[in-house]
């Protein structure tokens, strides 16, 4: 849990001097103010007692989730898969003559699975989202010494079985849309049906948008299949002009698919862990801990405040128990006090955000779970599942970020018949 990477030691009492609302003066620990309450007027002191406050960049979250991450230029997160090699090498060599000619390609693929996608924790969430930005970068290079084209090459996902391709009456059985068609991607322009490579041509980088595409792949690798990325089409080699093309040239093609994290995201939302704190106690003797329990400790609350500055909404968990553990205290009895639902960010018209939505929660802890706070050391732990907006839409921005600030409002009364 990345909480348990997290854990910090502190003692309360020296965090910082503890706030007396309504008293005209602060007081370096809690024994001086229950002097100063013992022998003043007041018959009520309030204590805000800091206990975190934290501020979580979301590229880091999911880079400490495991999550391989990018940017793309315009500064979306995406996460990169590795790279696809479509390679057409020349089975032949042609010694100085003329030559035009056309040939069809067998499939060119490359298979892919889960180790391919860099996705950690965040694994689940991806597989129940749809993707609204998901990009195929590629790179085509020509080492012969000869001009060719790529002549209605498309690009298409195909299942995988037993090494070989999943087909159809001998031709290759592509992931089909809602309505039985098969995706597939131009390697060029609506309208246009060649790709030219020049001789020589060192490297050609484009991007291709793909959403449907990877969509497909990426739902049927993170369901634990063998995919392919399959490359048909026509290769036209030469111009009619004298050319020499040795054996072992080849026009290569190099995909890297690119998923952004501009997910709808399905009923169940993302889970993040972000933080479970271990912070010590207030440290005070045991004569004091039984006058404040007993006599005068009125109550305790633990507040939680987050501001939201990602698009998607935010369910806050806050968990408490009275000692430090490094498990998971979401999963111990009675631990969880409460959870708070935030909304999502204001968002622009591409889904992302751009004014944090703030909400705090405040939980009053029982009699017994006040006393606890007096032990040498308490956990407080915080959990975020991602929550889909209104739109069901966001893109998160490595800028974006979730602040998260915990409490501890401590009330002391007395009654001035109290010695």
């Amino acid at each position: 849990m990345l909480g348990a990477n997290r854990l910090r030691h502190k003692r309360l009492s020296w965090l910082v001097p503890l706030l007396a609302v309504g008293l005209a003066c602060e007081f370096s620990n809690i024994s001086d103010a229950e002097d100063q309450l013992r022998r003043g007027p007041q018959r009520e002191v309030e204590f805000n007692i800091p206990i975190v406050q934290d501020t979580f960049v979301i590229a880091d979250v999911f880079d400490s989730l495991g999550v391989g991450l990018d940017t793309l230029p315009d500064g979306l997160l995406m996460v990169r898969a590795d790279t696809v090699d479509l390679t057409i090498t020349f089975p032949f060599g042609v010694p100085g003559l003329p030559i035009d000619t056309v040939v069809t390609l067998p499939p060119i693929w490359k298979s892919l699975d889960s180790a391919d996608l860099n996705l950690g924790d965040f694994t689940d969430a991806v597989q129940d989202a749809s993707l609204n930005t998901a990009l195929a970068a590629y790179l085509v290079f020509n080492s012969a010494d000869a001009p060719a084209q790529l002549i209605n090459f498309r690009l298409g996902a195909v299942r995988v079985a037993g090494g070989s391709l999943d087909s159809v009456a001998g031709q290759p059985a592509f992931e089909t849309d809602g309505g039985g068609a098969p995706i597939l991607v131009n390697l060029v322009d609506p309208g246009d049906t060649t790709f030219a490579v020049a001789r020589n041509e060192p490297g050609k980088i484009d991007t291709l948008t793909a959403s449907a595409l990877l969509n497909a792949l990426v739902d049927r690798v993170l369901d634990g299949d063998t995919m392919a990325l399959v490359g048909v089409g026509d290769l036209r080699i030469g111009d009619g002009t004298p050319i020499t093309v040795n054996a072992g040239d080849s026009v290569g093609l190099l995909l890297e698919p690119q998923v952004g994290l501009d997910l709808t995201l399905g009923p169940g939302g993302a889970g993040i862990d972000l933080s479970n704190f271990v912070e010590s106690g207030l440290d005070l003797d045991s004569s004091l801990t039984e006058d404040l329990t007993q006599d005068i400790l009125d109550s305790i609350a633990i507040e939680v405040s987050v501001d939201n500055g990602v698009p998607f909404g935010l369910q806050v968990e806050t968990a408490f128990v009275g000692d430090s553990t490094t498990g998971d205290i979401f999963t111990m009895p009675g631990a969880v006090l409460d959870t708070l639902q935030v909304a999502p960010s204001a968002v622009d018209a591409n889904g992302r955000a751009t004014t944090p939505a703030a909400d705090t929660t405040g939980i009053v802890l029982t009699p017994g779970e006040a006393g606890e706070t007096f032990n040498p050391f308490i956990t407080i732990g915080v959990r975020v599942r991602l929550t889909a907006p209104p739109t069901g839409r966001g893109a998160l921005q490595a800028s974006d970020q979730i602040g998260v600030g915990v409490r501890a409002r401590v009330w002391l009364t007395i009654s001035r018949d109290t010695p």
